[in-house]
């Protein structure tokens, strides 16, 4: 395929043959070649971010770890999709943590980003109960509402005695980070770790809820 855009106009790659032309550029050191594999690599109209994940676990299988980094990157509004299959919940922890450490990440509310944390982590609990604080240092509970947090202090007594603890540790930091900063995170001017790529579904049970304040109204009569 290398030769044929030697030689031709313009070729067709498919989708899955990407990294093989790119590794063919390399060898031939043919920098033209390359740009053109990277440009369809980052082309949003024709390769979509489940095409970028598909790609991801490619370049991982290949040990191309510069290209893996660069499309787990990309994969921003099909995280909520993937988040349900196996492929993500077979993730190495360092991609996991790179995937929702994101701030490309489009997700309604850093609860979803829980959420999904800990969907790896429960999918292989007895393997993966050494990765619980560094998996749950990558969710920005401050960025959670009050409400919630408070909620869930009492909800963690359904889960295992060192995730809770976890949890409960990473709640109450974050209910102490709200309150020392409660006039800048009002103003929407205080992340410590930068905001998300936040998008709202219409049909989203729950839409009216991450909209709300999380209080009820106060009357004098």
């Amino acid at each position: 395929m290398a030769y044929a855009w030697m030689t031709t106009d313009g070729i067709y790659c498919p989708r899955n043959v990407l990294l093989d032309l790119l590794q063919a550029a390399k060898f031939l050191k043919c920098s033209p070649l390359a740009e053109s594999v990277f440009d369809c690599l980052n082309d949003h109209k024709y390769f979509s971010e489940l095409d970028a994940f598909a790609c991801f676990l490619d370049a991982l299988a290949k040990d191309n770890l510069p290209i893996a980094d660069m499309m787990l990157k990309r994969v921003g509004k099909a995280f909520l999709v993937l988040v349900g299959t196996k492929e993500y919940q077979d993730l190495d922890v360092s991609s996991l943590c790179d995937l929702i450490s994101s701030n490309g990440l489009n997700v309604q509310s850093e609860i979803e980003v829980f959420y999904s944390a800990l969907v790896w982590l429960l999918s292989d609990y007895r393997k993966r109960r050494k990765y619980i604080g560094r998996v749950l240092s990558n969710v920005r509970f401050d960025m959670m509402h009050p409400a919630f947090l408070i909620q869930w202090v009492d909800n963690v007594e359904d889960f295992q005695r060192d995730l809770a603890d976890e949890i409960r540790f990473s709640l109450n930091n974050a209910m102490i980070t709200q309150q020392e900063n409660f006039g800048e995170i009002l103003m929407s001017n205080y992340f410590e770790h930068g905001e998300r790529s936040w998008i709202r579904d219409p049909k989203c049970p729950y839409g009216k809820d991450l909209d709300s304040d999380g209080g009820c109204e106060v009357s004098t009569e």
